[in-house]
């Protein structure tokens, strides 16, 4: 069964994001609708869906989704990030678990634990969520802010927000699909990544960490060459990074 009305994701929206959405938009009991995705039991924050065949056959004939595995993967995840330094037959092993045959644990495939890319919550930037909803009616989580590493926003040069800590104490999986920055809590309270004011040189070291992921998620190719990681290497030795022999 295809879902009606379910969104067109905007550019590097999260797949959580675009879920939300639908979901608010059609005031419906989540868990039925996740289980049809093939998302009921999956995680909010995880970095890649479970099940891509359930949620691309779930959507709408001619949305970009429609059997269409890789689009969301390209466009809807930060796997491209992780992939970026792997090589090409590395990269396509990956992606053909993703898309093709399922993985039941993504991170794993991608060579990532729990602990390195575990967040409490969908990250996103106040700003962004402003703009966007008054451009475009409703707030989006982008891709390039779920990388665990990047703390502020590259366009906007500020922290990035966890979703409200009262709706955190939630421990139902089911409440996390939610829209960048909104819940149904009276007065909700939203905590920015950076805890402390930021110093120049701080901030200008974390705008550098998210500009390169910005850039290299806007890559049009999954595929990677295989010189980068040699290319990164050779430029950690130089600068003293590494040692000279390897």
């Amino acid at each position: 069964m295809r879902l009606p009305s379910f969104p067109v994701p905007v550019y590097g929206e999260t797949v959580t994001s675009v879920v939300a959405r639908y979901l608010a938009r059609a005031g419906i009991v989540a868990g039925r609708h996740l289980d049809m995705l093939g998302l009921k039991r999956a995680s909010a924050t995880a970095v890649a869906p479970v099940d891509l065949n359930a949620l691309t056959s779930g959507v709408p004939d001619q949305h970009p989704w429609c059997s269409n595995g890789v689009e969301v993967i390209r466009q809807h995840t930060a796997v491209p990030w992780y992939l970026y330094f792997s090589g090409e037959n590395h990269t396509k092993l990956v992606m053909t678990r993703l898309v093709d045959s399922g993985s039941s644990n993504p991170a794993a495939s991608l060579g990532l634990t729990k602990l390195a890319i575990g967040q409490p919550g969908v990250k996103f930037c106040p700003v962004c969520v402003e703009t966007d909803i008054t451009s475009r009616g409703f707030p989006v989580a982008y891709r390039e802010h779920q990388v665990p590493y990047v703390k502020v926003c590259a366009t906007h040069e500020c922290s990035l927000h966890r979703g409200c800590t009262q709706c955190r104490e939630d421990s139902k999986a089911i409440s996390a699909w939610k829209m960048a920055g909104m819940c149904g809590c009276a007065e909700p309270s939203t905590e920015p990544v950076c805890s402390q004011t930021l110093g120049t040189d701080t901030l200008k070291g974390l705008l550098w960490i998210s500009r390169q992921v910005n850039w290299a998620l806007s890559r049009e190719s999954v595929t990677s060459d295989a010189s980068r990681a040699q290319l990164l290497f050779e430029g950690l030795k130089a600068e003293g990074f590494a040692g000279r022999n390897g």
